[in-house]
């Protein structure tokens, strides 16, 4: 589902909260990955940096540019008002929801942590962005001439928003250090599938596409930033691929270095891969920093 222009800071905003709403709905079971203490405590930071701001500017900009146009339309015609669809009214119903839930969680916090407000929150903010992915999100882009979305474009860049493009820019080389992070976004097309790479006999992403992509960002990420004459090549990887895409579905993939070993020779990388609705796979990757004449010679030698 390609997303227009003007609407992609706002799925891009959605691909964050898809990690969190995880995360909340995990808390407190084996899988999850942080305590429910630290669980609330990410959701809380995530939702001061950006949530709120998200909510703003969709209630703000985004709402009142589709209620104008279709207002005005209705004045053109027989029946000058006009209500809003009910996907629309149920996306500001749910707004007010999870900022309750919101409130509820920062009072409390941290001296209670409840599973049940996480589990809540964590359901809700899910389906929240189901239903803007799925039904408003392509609403508004049915509905809006392209001139008023062109107008939208710069007005709904949240500060995370822009913070994240900054952060995922290629830095100059020799600036390898763990925290930094590279994405890239792909769409799904019918090459990528599973019966396609003769992996499965589903018409979904196969799992070793979503591997090549996982690995080829990370790549981006190393290769943007070492010296002339350097490279990497991958040693390791855990990937587990955990739900499915179909043709024509956007994929976007992040990696971060989270550390550097064996005298900066060994990088290794956490990626997280989502489509417009959830979290689809995530790995741990290392790779080795080479030396391309060095390998280029290795390679030589076993092809004589």
């Amino acid at each position: 589902m390609r997303r227009h222009q003007a609407l992609m800071p706002l799925s891009d905003d959605h691909h964050q909260a898809l990690v969190q709403a995880r995360q909340l709905s995990l808390a407190g079971t084996a899988e999850a990955s942080l305590s429910p203490t630290e669980t609330a405590a990410a959701f809380l930071r995530f939702w001061t940096e950006a949530g709120e701001e998200h909510f703003r500017l969709e209630e703000e900009v985004l709402l009142p540019a589709y209620q104008r146009h279709i207002r005005s339309l209705a004045e053109s015609g027989p029946h000058p008002i006009c209500a809003l669809p009910t996907p629309v009214m149920q996306v500001l119903v749910e707004h007010v929801y999870i900022r309750g839930l919101a409130a509820e969680l920062a009072d409390s916090f941290p001296d209670r942590t409840s599973l049940d407000l996480l589990h809540a929150l964590g359901s809700a903010l899910h389906d929240h962005i189901r239903l803007e992915e799925r039904a408003v999100f392509p609403l508004i882009e049915q509905s809006l001439p392209e001139a008023v979305l062109a107008g939208l474009a710069g007005r709904l860049k949240s500060p995370s928003y822009l913070a994240r493009r900054s952060e995922s820019k290629p830095k100059d080389a020799g600036t390898l250090m763990p925290g930094i992070s590279h994405e890239r976004t792909y769409v799904v097309e019918p090459q990528h599938t599973a019966v396609a790479v003769h992996s499965g006999g589903i018409t979904g992403l196969s799992t070793p596409t979503l591997l090549a992509w996982m690995e080829s960002v990370a790549f981006e990420l190393a290769e943007d930033r070492l010296p002339p004459g350097q490279s990497t090549v991958g040693v390791a990887v855990n990937l587990q691929h955990v739900a499915p895409t179909p043709v024509g579905a956007e994929v976007r993939v992040r990696a971060t270095l989270t550390g550097i070993e064996g005298d900066g020779r060994r990088l290794n990388f956490s990626i997280e891969a989502s489509d417009h609705m959830e979290l689809i796979g995530k790995a741990e990757h290392q790779r080795f920093v080479i030396d391309r004449d060095r390998f280029d010679r290795r390679l030589a030698r076993k092809s004589r």
